[in-house]
Parts: structure tokens; sequence; C-alpha cells
């Protein structure tokens, strides 16, 4: 199994599936049309459109993260997410 604590800046990883937590928060949050999309969806996004991601940087807290540019509607938005497990992505070969 992948250990997120050992990524570095410049890694491949290839995003497998949304960590639960992500898909619970989605399932729980009441969300109105002006609100941000919800973490879960640009994840699924970000699969379709990417599937392998780089990894931005670590934070000092030994996180990694990683940014993605995703079609939304024919719109393009950023987004800045954190690895939070270790369960739903792997390394890129």
């Amino acid at each position: 199994m992948p250990d997120r604590t050992k990524l570095k800046a410049g890694d491949a990883i290839k995003l497998l599936s949304v960590p639960e937590s992500d898909l619970k928060e989605r399932a729980e949050r009441v969300y109105s049309e002006e609100d941000i999309l919800p973490t879960a969806t640009v994840i699924e996004m970000a699969i379709e459109q990417y599937g392998v991601v780089f990894i931005d940087h670590i934070d000092e807290h030994n996180q990694p993260w990683f940014s993605v540019d995703i079609n939304v509607d024919g719109e393009i938005e950023h987004h800045l997410l954190a690895i939070l497990d270790d369960h739903s992505w792997t390394t890129a070969r």
C-alpha cells in the first residue's frame, strides 16, 4: 500500500477513488448553487479528466498537495487538494 508521508514534490500519482471522508461530507452537507463544488465531485472530475496528477508541494505538516484545473461546464476551475489517505491513490509508473 502506498504511504502518503513518503511522497515528494514532483511525484506522479494515479487517483483511484474518492476517499470515504469526502463521500460522507458530500452526502451529509446541503449545498446551494452558489457553493463551490464538493471535494468528492472535484476528485471524481480529476479522475475522469486526468487520472494521473503530480504532487505540487509538501506543507509544513508533511501533507502532500496536488493541483488540478478541471473543466466544469466549459469553465476551467483551479483546485488545490491534499492527499489525506493511502487508499484512494497509487504511485504512477
